[in-house]
């Protein structure tokens, strides 16, 4: 059974992403007990459909472009994982972002995302390609592989040290929006 709390904030966020993208509503399915809201992205380069996925779990609300990772943190939710709250350094970090009460709050696990990365390149080394598409204004008709070669990459555990965390709060004041984002120093570079 979910929690009548979990059901209202990714209720609340499907309220506010349907403003977001008036043309669609999210469409919604079970996944391990869990409501998993899905809406199409509007204006993918090339053409290509894109979806953002969310869901409530464990007291937050997981937001992904990829439903195989969102559906994996469903999974993991599921067992006696460690909370978010737990990682070493993250209340400081929020401290100083302005406190995860703000309107906006997110956090990243830059050092995950970054080894999935790396593991896609290392895998299939013409993903970059459909990565760079994201970067179109800045290449122009070039592609990615034209400026870098991934097959190059060093294993990640060989900079695995260089990457961490980041948070990031957002709000409004009278004088317009404020974002902060705040990347602490890996603890392996402090050894």
């Amino acid at each position: 059974m979910v929690p009548d709390a979990h059901l209202a904030k990714a209720e609340s966020v499907k309220s506010v992403l349907a403003l977001y993208s008036q043309q669609t509503t999210p469409t919604d399915r079970d996944f391990l007990g869990r409501k998993i809201y899905t809406l199409p992205l509007p204006g993918a380069p090339g053409g290509a459909t894109r979806n953002l996925n969310y869901a409530a779990s464990g007291g937050y609300i997981a937001i992904s472009t990829d439903a195989g990772a969102l559906e994996e943190y469903l999974r993991s939710s599921q067992g006696d994982g460690k909370s978010l709250r737990d990682i070493p350094g993250l209340a400081e970090a929020t401290s100083k972002v302005g406190g995860s009460g703000t309107s906006l709050f997110g956090y990243s696990n830059e050092s995950e995302s970054m080894r999935a990365l790396f593991d896609l390149f290392k895998n299939n080394p013409s993903s970059a390609d459909a990565i760079g598409g994201n970067l179109a204004p800045l290449l122009g008709t070039a592609k990615l592989k034209d400026w870098v070669d991934v097959s190059l990459l060093p294993d990640y555990e060989k900079i695995a040290k260089y990457f961490y965390f980041s948070v990031y709060s957002g709000g409004t004041t009278p004088d317009g929006l404020n974002f902060k984002v705040f990347a602490p120093v890996s603890p392996q570079l402090k050894q």
